[in-house]
C-alpha cells in the first residue's frame, strides 16, 4: 500500500493506492480523497494545546478524475495530470475555495 498527502489549494489530499501483486504497475484499489482546510475559519475557542486555534474541516470529497487516471497511467504520469486539473475541479466541488 502507498498513501501519501498533498496540501495544495487550501485543500488537503489523500491519495491511497494498494496493489493485489508487487509486481503489477497498476494498483488495484485506489482511494483520492480532498477536503478544504480554511485557517480563517475557527470553530472553537480554544483547542487541546489552548492555542485558541481549532481549522475548520469540512467532509472529504472524493476526486473520481483523479482515481481514474491512477487506474491506467503509471504513477508519475497519473500524479501530473492530476496536478494539472487539481484547481479547477477543487473549485467545482469547493466553489467557496476562490472566496478566502
Amino acid at each position: 500500500m502507498i498513501e501519501f498527502t498533498v496540501n495544495d489549494f487550501d485543500c488537503r489530499e489523500t491519495i491511497s493506492l494498494r496493489y493485489a501483486d508487487l509486481v503489477l504497475t497498476l494498483p488495484s484499489r485506489i482511494r483520492v480523497l480532498a477536503w478544504p482546510v480554511h485557517p480563517s475559519k475557527k470553530i472553537s475557542p480554544t483547542d487541546a494545546l489552548g492555542t485558541g486555534l481549532i481549522l475548520a474541516q469540512s467532509t472529504p470529497s472524493r476526486l473520481p478524475f483523479a482515481e481514474d487516471l491512477l487506474r491506467t497511467l503509471c504513477l508519475p504520469e497519473a500524479y501530473a495530470e492530476i496536478v494539472l486539473n487539481l484547481l479547477p475541479t477543487l473549485q467545482e466541488i469547493f466553489p467557496h475555495l476562490m472566496d478566502d
